[in-house]
């Protein structure tokens, strides 16, 4: 096969560059948004009514659950004059995160604190990006034997994290564990699976300090402090936990 000359190369950039960018202009804002200075923009456009909740943080919260399929949120209040927030157990997402917890003790935190940081990791970040993350760590794979250093699927779990998961002991539920490093990358790529190992890292953090708060948790899960906006990362996980703390289960 010839070499592509300097031409050809400069066209297949120009075309992937338009590309990704159509990919990026396709794609719907999420719920809210920021300036440059930081001012909160909100969309409510197919989201969930939470107008009646204070906070910007609180809404954000309430919609990143909702998005991702945690919680179900009713138009009308509830006699307290507040939003009825439903948690359907029996959701794809929220059955794989119970495939990851190995013990009935601290279940119920266990589950909100998963679905919490798993909603907040996904805060305004687009499918396309996961996918391209996903490619990128299939090929990198391909060509160096190894991945890349980059967080996959919807826990934004890094191959060494979830590897040292699997050298704690930890045991999933439904199926095989995965033993060489083609079937680890394969698990992490599976949004199921990769659910499952988020509720494995927090059952394991629990169980390192049973007394730590879910702020705790939540920054030693991400490490940053910030996101967008000025939000604090362990903040909004926090309030998408308390939401899903007082919400009605079925």
């Amino acid at each position: 096969m010839k070499y592509l000359n300097y031409v050809d190369r400069c066209a297949i950039l120009f075309l992937s560059g338009v590309v990704i960018l159509a990919l990026i202009m396709a794609q719907p804002r999420r719920y809210i948004w920021f300036e440059d200075d930081g001012t909160p923009h909100e969309s409510m456009g197919p989201t969930p009514p939470v107008a009646a909740l204070e906070s910007v943080v609180e809404r954000t919260a309430a919609n990143a659950l909702h998005v991702e399929g945690f919680i179900t949120i009713s138009s009308e209040l509830n006699p307290r004059g507040t939003l009825q927030i439903h948690i359907d157990q029996r959701t794809e997402l929220y059955q794989c995160l119970m495939q990851g917890i190995t013990s009935a003790d601290g279940e119920i935190k266990i589950l909100h604190t998963a679905a919490a940081i798993i909603s907040v990791e996904n805060f305004n970040r687009p499918q396309w990006m996961r996918a391209v993350k996903n490619s990128g760590a299939r090929l990198s794979f391909a060509l160096l034997g190894r991945v890349i250093p980059i967080s996959l699927g919807p826990g934004q779990i890094r191959m060494k994290r979830f590897r040292s998961l699997l050298f704690s002991g930890w045991k999933y539920a439904a199926g095989d564990m995965p033993v060489d490093r083609k079937a680890q990358l394969e698990f992490l790529l599976d949004p199921c699976k990769n659910a499952a190992a988020v509720a494995g890292l927090i059952e394991l953090e629990w169980r390192r300090d049973p007394n730590q708060s879910v702020v705790d948790v939540a920054r030693r899960y991400n490490g940053n402090s910030r996101m967008r906006g000025g939000f604090g990362y362990g903040e909004l996980v926090v309030e998408a936990y308390r939401l899903l703390d007082q919400a009605e289960t079925s």
